[in-house]
């Protein structure tokens, strides 16, 4: 028996910084393949509010190849209230499960990722939806969009919790800035005073 591949739901966190019960509950409706965009339903926010995300084109590409792998496996196209996302049998994530977990623990171990950070945090599902900020934050992206697109009321939630950045993400921050230097003493040794 094909089973279905859960790699496109990984992927799908890490694309849209989508929350556990957000992304699980997504139905064909919610994807709308010619604007490339997902909206993430009221009834499935945290907020209760609805969240549009624009979809980059890679993750637009593992959509429709999972739509016809869905259709290959389960005998039948996908219709518009069937579940994107489905577990490797074929049947709908109800809620986070020792099943989900299990599977994220491989995924982590393929990629040679500890499960225990360095500063001691144990990786979960929801560290992928910090991952998506912290790309974003990496990206230039400014803290208005990524509070949209992550579905915050606020944005200094999303820059106080949800930014993780190190010291080489600094650096080139610091080396984005024009420089301070005038360039007839470039190169020479004269010691300030």
């Amino acid at each position: 028996v094909q089973r279905i591949p859960q790699t496109p739901i990984w992927i799908g966190f890490l694309e849209t910084g989508a929350r556990w019960n957000e992304l699980p509950q997504l139905t064909w409706r919610d994807v709308d393949f010619e604007r490339a965009v997902l909206t993430l339903r009221a009834e499935n926010t945290k907020s209760r509010k609805a969240r549009a995300i624009p979809l980059r084109e890679g993750f637009v590409f593992w959509l429709r190849a999972l739509a016809e792998l869905h259709e290959t496996i389960l005998g039948q196209p996908p219709h518009r209230g069937a579940n994107v996302f489905l577990s490797p049998r074929g049947d709908v994530w109800a809620r986070p499960s020792c099943n989900v977990m299990r599977i994220f623990d491989r995924v982590l171990e393929r990629a040679k990722i500890p499960r225990v950070d360095p500063e001691g945090g144990k990786l979960d599902i929801h560290a992928l939806r910090h991952t998506f900020a912290s790309r974003l934050c990496r990206a230039g992206v400014g803290l208005v969009h990524a509070q949209n697109l992550l579905g915050h009321s606020d944005p200094r939630l999303t820059a106080a919790i949800y930014t993780h950045l190190d010291v080489e993400d600094l650096r080139k921050a610091v080396q984005t800035l024009p420089s301070t230097e005038d360039s007839t003493d470039r190169g020479t040794s004269t010691p300030i005073r």
